[in-house]
């Protein structure tokens, strides 16, 4: 596997973060979409309803299938449940939120996996705000804390404690705003350029600087330009934006390439798989992408993680991908 931008050895940290990110998101504003799809706030859209907003997660599901095997019938009887969801005690999201991932929905390019994060079946360019339950769950979104535990079932309990502002008590990073940091038990505001870090106290770079990494125990800008030394800090390999490690560890630019192109590392450029994976990403002469499996077709085959195209999960029954199923809203939780 390729070195992936940023200094992530591996395609499936990337998704996870992303599933995590998106789907329970902690941002209890009153539009949820806001700075979280990328580009900033945007300007007030049109109020929207549930079965708005699943109209339009289909229309753009149906135009990110890159096997174009997705139709917008089936992704409609997919998730012809999800409004009840979002009835379920607790939930927050609002006509405006439901407005706003409406539009983003709309003018949205494909730039977001579309994974299974144990809700929905789905992630797209929206985040919707947490919720008020402290307790008793079926949802994510229910929950002040945005996760909802289900382990032995439909019904589970609100994940974590509520976040708390910087001088707060945490047990871990998860209870803190922010991304701050727990030290001592107390919620801890991040470390700048240039101050000490470890293995409890992290880097965040301040509005226009470069991303930061603990290196030697002090917050250091990975900046490196293409052609220079990749930065070397607790195990991974560092390049500044727009550049990855070559296996000499120099800083080459990276692109993405689709099914059937050349693919790997290499000594003056990074070429991952857009949408697959690379066959034999170490054999210059060999290597290609090769398309996730897709509707009805063997997951067994592949080499990561039984991986199948955007929007599909692989059915382990059978071995073969299917498009992602919604839960059913469970009946008889005590909320």
């Amino acid at each position: 596997m390729g070195a992936i931008p940023g200094g992530c050895r591996h395609a499936s940290i990337l998704i996870a973060l992303v599933s995590a990110l998106m789907v329970a998101c902690g941002n209890s504003s009153s539009t949820g979409d806001g700075t979280n799809g990328g580009g900033g706030n945007d300007a007030p859209s049109a109020n929207a309803e549930c079965p708005d907003y699943v109209r339009a997660m289909c229309d753009w599901q149906v135009r990110c299938d890159t096997t174009k095997t997705i139709t917008l019938e089936a992704c409609l009887a997919q998730n012809a449940r999800t409004c009840e969801f979002f009835a379920l005690p607790g939930v927050t999201v609002s006509s405006a939120d439901f407005g706003a991932c409406v539009a983003r929905y709309a003018r949205d390019e494909c730039n977001y996996p579309v994974i299974s994060p144990g809700g929905l079946g789905y992630v797209g360019p929206c985040r919707f705000p947490v919720g008020t339950a402290t307790n008793t769950c079926s949802f994510d979104l229910q929950c002040v804390t945005g996760s909802c535990a289900r382990p032995n079932g439909p019904c589970g309990r609100c994940a974590y404690t509520p976040m708390h502002e910087l001088g707060g008590d945490c047990s871990s990073r998860s209870d803190c705003k922010g991304g701050a940091d727990c030290v001592a038990s107390v919620c801890t505001a991040q470390r700048l350029l240039g101050e000490s870090c470890g293995s409890d106290q992290t880097c965040k770079p301040a509005p226009g600087e470069p991303s930061l990494v603990c290196a030697g125990g002090v917050c250091t800008a990975v900046a490196a330009r293409a052609n220079e030394p990749c930065l070397e800090a607790n195990g991974a390999l560092y390049c500044g934006a727009g550049l990855a490690c070559s296996p000499t560890k120099i800083c080459v630019p990276w692109r993405k390439v689709g099914p059937g192109e050349h693919c790997g590392d290499f000594s003056d450029q990074i070429l991952l798989c857009r949408g697959g994976i690379c066959n034999s990403p170490g054999d210059p002469e060999k290597s290609k992408c090769v398309s996730y499996p897709g509707i009805g077709e063997s997951c067994t085959n592949t080499t990561d993680d039984e991986r199948c195209e955007d929007g599909m999960y692989c059915d382990s029954t059978v071995n073969k991908c299917a498009l992602e199923q919604l839960r059913t809203p469970p009946q008889a939780c005590e909320y």
